[in-house]
């Protein structure tokens, strides 16, 4: 008799996980897009060698970069236990942010100012997202991101240069399930960017200039997606 009741409740709790991932809407492979906005602080630092003497006397100052993103990706949700999914997912945005000022001035001469501007280029994330079904049609996830992208910077001495970031990005998110296996979601991120310098070409005399980037920043993205 025990034996019997043992195998019910184990054949009912069977039958309650397999029920749970019948229902679900957001376990499997998935493809989605969104569009939105991030403000990334951003700091820089010149470092100019001419012979054996080496200085950074200017003050570099640089305006948040405030601007309309967006991204699109795919993914693929994976059931860990009840009502629990682990996500993994890379997104790309395919084309280059807006851009925002920079100021160069100097202590001693203030007339001998130099203004510039910098973009943000083709971030990606590559990220992992443990999710919790609130119901069948409504799920809440974290996300920890590999995050990379490209900072460009010029002015009027300096060509366009190119550098590589990468960091990480920490958020959260929350899907709504739609009809017919689509859905719509909303996330914020938090993104952090290690420092990098990157050698660039100065004005003519100088025989070495490089540049040090860093950033962060916050996204606010909402979107749409479909589960196949």
């Amino acid at each position: 008799m025990k034996f019997t009741q043992k195998l019910l409740v184990a054949a009912l709790t069977v039958g309650g996980v397999a029920h749970v991932s019948a229902q679900s809407k957001f376990e499997g492979p998935f493809v989605q897009g969104a569009v939105g906005y991030t403000n990334v602080s951003s700091k820089f630092n010149e470092t100019v060698t001419v012979g054996s003497q080496t200085s950074n006397p200017e003050n570099f100052s640089a305006n948040n970069l405030s601007v309309l993103t967006g991204n699109i990706g795919a993914g693929y949700n994976f059931r860990v236990a009840p009502q629990w999914l682990i996500g993994v997912s890379v997104d790309y945005m395919p084309t280059a942010s807006g851009s925002a000022s920079t100021n160069i001035s100097f202590a001693k001469f203030p007339s001998l100012g130099v203004t510039g501007s910098y973009q943000m280029k083709n971030p990606y994330n590559l990220s992992v997202m443990p999710g919790y079904e609130i119901s069948p049609n409504q799920l809440v996830y974290g996300k920890v991101a590999y995050t990379g992208a490209s900072v460009v910077y010029s002015d009027a001495n300096i060509a366009a240069t190119s550098t590589n970031m990468t960091g990480y990005s920490l958020g959260f998110g929350y899907k709504q399930a739609l009809e017919n296996q689509f859905y719509v979601f909303a996330e914020g991120l938090y993104t952090k960017f290690q420092d990098q310098t990157a050698s660039v070409s100065g004005p003519a005399g100088i025989s070495n200039l490089s540049l040090t980037v860093g950033a962060s920043g916050y996204t606010f993205l909402v979107g749409a997606g479909y589960r196949f």
